[in-house]
């Protein structure tokens, strides 16, 4: 509030506290003393704004009265400021939330480009939303699980920069009220319904990397990536065409395809829907690399589902279906042998290309052995998973970044 002097004497008088006869220029009595006046101007006075609170009063006779005042003053005092709330909070709610949001996104960018930057360079012009920008722009909006899957990832990467372990702790911490709040989300509804939205997805799989990240052990990211890989199923070939779905799928598909491998299983995306929305999105890429290695991982896709009903013709011993499946497999070795011969006559030979060439080399050759064992069984062996050699832990792949597994399509974890 502003407050003024009620007496117009000159400043001089009033600091004296003697009666100014306030004549002009000057007073007399400035003028008596020999000092000049200062004037009659009245300046402003500015005192905070807080309510008056009478001071309790000392004596045995007040101790009703000053309870009375405290109990009067408790209200006002909660209204100028709640109790646990910073003054930045007071003058502008959100701010310290906003400010959060904007350093983590900050520190989820960086982890990309530490993670993912040989990937994340060949499709970031063939999705239809950079994860960047989707973190930047709308982390501050999105759900709770997707924030603290975030922050949880972005806290062990300070942790491991910085050779932190009490950040390493509270990672830990946030790890697990994240895995609680999707566990939460994806719980059926009253009708028995599961609903998976690319939200819920984009955090299960921060989670699923959070855990190869730690490297807590194959148990902690296969039990993630199963997880994961049922929540593509619930989504279906739909994701490819959504505005975050798309970097998800290029970005998780390898370990999903890794997991199919371990757990003896066909792999999720190897089905006709799947397969023709993968085709599809691929032909209207532009960049002939980054078409042609979509193209090949359709087949690739197909190789765990191949070895999964190669079991169960070679323990049956069904010549017709052996001779269908062999077919199929027949099929996809020439379309690989195609695709990577036009991969190896583009002029621009990078580090993308050279590692897909790798890759369906790797692949040729396990179809190569599996059509041998179906042809001949030779010396008796009838389990078409020894073709695989033994595969090694996914947290040792990934010290260096998740390149190495997302670009090889899961192969280089696996010995064939």
């Amino acid at each position: 509030m502003v407050g003024v002097p009620r007496s117009h004497g000159c400043r001089n008088c009033l600091q004296r506290r003697i009666k100014c006869d306030e004549s002009s220029p000057g007073c007399r009595r400035c003028r008596d003393r020999g000092v000049s006046c200062p004037g009659y101007s009245r300046p402003l006075k500015f005192c905070p704004e807080t309510p008056h609170i009478p001071k309790p009063r000392s004596g045995p006779n007040n101790a009703r009265a000053n309870q009375d005042i405290t109990k009067a003053s408790a209200p006002v005092l909660r209204r100028i400021r709640p109790r646990g709330l910073p003054i930045d909070e007071l003058l502008a709610p959100a701010l310290t939330h906003h400010a959060f949001s904007t350093q983590h996104a900050e520190i989820f960018c960086n982890w990309i480009a530490t993670n993912y930057s040989c990937l994340y360079a060949a499709y970031e012009t063939h999705v239809a939303l950079d994860p960047m920008i989707y973190v930047r722009h709308d982390l501050a909006t999105a759900p709770a699980v997707v924030q603290g899957a975030v922050c949880a990832l972005t806290t062990l990467h300070l942790a491991t920069v910085h050779a932190d372990r009490h950040q390493r702790l509270l990672s830990w911490e946030r790890y697990g009220d994240a895995s609680a709040q999707l566990r939460t989300t994806l719980a059926p509804r009253p009708t028995g319904v599961v609903v998976v939205t690319d939200e819920m997805l984009f955090a299960a799989i921060l989670l699923g990397l959070y855990a190869m990240t730690d490297g807590a052990g194959s148990a902690a990211w296969l039990a993630h990536t199963r997880g994961i890989s049922d929540m593509f199923r619930f989504r279906g070939p739909g994701v490819l065409t959504s505005r975050i779905g798309r970097p998800l799928f290029v970005a998780y598909r390898s370990f999903v395809l890794v997991e199919a491998f371990w757990s003896r299983r066909a792999c999720p995306f190897d089905t006709r829907d799947w397969k023709h929305e993968i085709v599809r999105t691929a032909l209207a890429m532009e960049e002939p690399a980054v078409r042609l290695w979509e193209l090949a991982s359709c087949e690739i896709f197909a190789c765990p589902g191949y070895l999964a009903r190669a079991e169960g013709v070679l323990r049956s011993r069904d010549l017709p279906i052996r001779l269908a499946l062999m077919d199929e497999v027949r099929r996809s070795k020439a379309n690989l042998t195609s695709l990577g011969s036009q991969l190896a006559s583009l002029s621009v030979r990078g580090e993308f290309v050279q590692t897909n060439l790798n890759n369906i080399e790797s692949a040729t050759r396990l179809l190569t052995g599996l059509l041998r064992m179906l042809e001949h069984n030779e010396g008796g062996l009838e389990d078409p998973w020894a073709l695989l050699g033994p595969a090694k832990m996914i947290a040792s792949d990934t010290q260096g970044g998740f390149d190495s597994v997302a670009m090889s399509m899961g192969l280089k974890g696996l010995t064939i």
